[in-house]
């Protein structure tokens, strides 16, 4: 496929953005939405206006059930930013619910919307989905995203309609 763009379309190619998340262990051990989420930045060129936010799908407690469409959207100001230089991260918690036990299950997306410097003007959006399983800790495990895309879109939308309207 590279072949196929040019050495400027191979170039253009190596210097989109490229994203990556992963969790790390638990701030408190038995509350799994404790667990930070760093969000990196890879690439050989930085990201300008970056937002992230949180999605839970489901989830399942004790006694508490969440689950179907426009499940819950979390965002904080701080997790706004004008840029994320090459090699950065950014470690967020998604601070959804405390339980007094184990969690059973859940679905969580980190959700990332930035721009990058090589395509201006052009709202990119990443999706990093884990689902959580228990053993003998929580766990987050990676999944696709592909499924829940225009879920996520909707849920965006009605949360911030401003940014949809134009």
């Amino acid at each position: 496929m590279l072949a196929a763009l040019g050495s400027v379309g191979t170039l253009l190619y190596f210097l989109l953005p490229q994203l990556s998340a992963a969790p790390s262990g638990a701030l408190e051990q038995s509350q799994a939405f404790t667990v930070p989420f760093s969000v990196t930045n890879p690439g050989p060129l930085p990201i300008k206006h970056v937002a992230i936010n949180c999605y839970v799908r489901h989830l399942q407690a004790v006694g508490y059930t969440m689950s179907g469409e426009f499940g819950d959207l979390w965002g904080d100001p701080s997790w706004r930013f004008s840029e994320l230089d090459r090699g950065e991260a950014k470690t967020v918690v998604c601070p959804f619910l405390r339980t007094p036990g184990p969690l059973r299950s859940a679905d969580l997306s980190v959700v990332v919307e930035y721009e990058s410097y090589v395509v201006p003007f052009y709202r990119y959006r990443t999706i990093f989905r884990f689902v959580g399983q228990h053993g003998d800790d929580w766990h987050w495990l990676p999944q696709p995203s592909y499924d829940i895309r225009t879920e996520i879109d909707k849920a965006l939308k009605q949360f911030r309609p401003e940014q949809f309207s134009k």
